[in-house]
């Protein structure tokens, strides 16, 4: 994760809402691209998974502005400390989140600070 003025950011704020409560494990499933098949370099790449925990709380909005823009949104968001995945990655569309029972599939990166210490997902079930 990124320093910020020489600070940690996102561990500060990991810290800080950890201690207040409210935040729930989950687990992140990660999706990269197995390398290409030298003898068939025109077949379908394989989805190489990877697991990663982390603490974090979900949000159903009736509305939210997208971003960018006035336009509102409704749907679904899992909100991830940053500083609590483990180990590291940066969520991107079609991983897979199973917190509080559910598993997501994570559509778009809706929201991240600088210091990358809360990413804001918007997901579907």
């Amino acid at each position: 994760m990124p320093d910020l003025f020489g600070l940690d950011i996102a561990d500060l704020v990991a810290d800080g809402i950890a201690g207040a409560g409210g935040l729930v494990p989950g687990v992140l499933t990660h999706y990269s691209l197995a390398a290409r098949d030298p003898l068939d370099p025109t077949a379908e790449r394989a989805r190489v998974p990877s697991s990663h925990d982390f603490d974090g709380f979900v949000e159903r909005l009736t509305s939210t502005r997208r971003a960018g823009s006035s336009v509102f949104e409704a749907g679904e968001y899992v909100s991830i400390l940053g500083a609590t995945i483990s180990p590291a990655i940066v969520p991107s569309p079609g991983d897979e989140i199973v917190i509080e029972g559910t598993t997501y599939t994570v559509e778009a990166l809706a929201d991240r600070d600088p210091a990358a210490a809360l990413y804001v997902l918007k997901v579907t079930t």
